[in-house]
């Protein structure tokens, strides 16, 4: 882990656990709510990127620092269908693990 992924990570962990966020489904933490926020900010950042035919590369620092919780979140979202199924990829890359995980293909691109 790179000194900026433990910067995201640090940044992230930095509330009190025992800060209550009342959601529309109901409370959860703080921190939670902000690991949600950042995934759900990068996906559609990747999203806008790619429907507007800007760079897609997003910050590797904060995608290292997503995929331990997005790996391990994503799947009981998209049991439930709040995240649409995963699509397969062969990539090693992080980034295309991530948004294959969120649903999106990252090699086909509209035309």
């Amino acid at each position: 882990m790179g000194r900026r992924e433990r910067g995201v990570r640090r940044g992230l962990g930095r509330g009190p656990d025992h800060v209550t966020v009342h959601l529309s489904f109901g409370d959860t933490s703080a921190d939670e709510y902000a690991w949600q926020l950042l995934l759900d900010t990068i996906a559609h950042t990747w999203d806008l990127a790619r429907g507007a035919g800007l760079e897609e590369r997003l910050s590797r620092e904060i995608v290292a620092a997503l995929w331990p919780y997005a790996s391990e979140n994503v799947p009981h979202w998209q049991s439930s269908g709040i995240v649409a199924p995963p699509v397969h990829t062969h990539s090693d890359d992080l980034q295309d693990r991530l948004i294959a995980l969120l649903g999106r293909d990252p090699h086909v691109h509209e035309q």
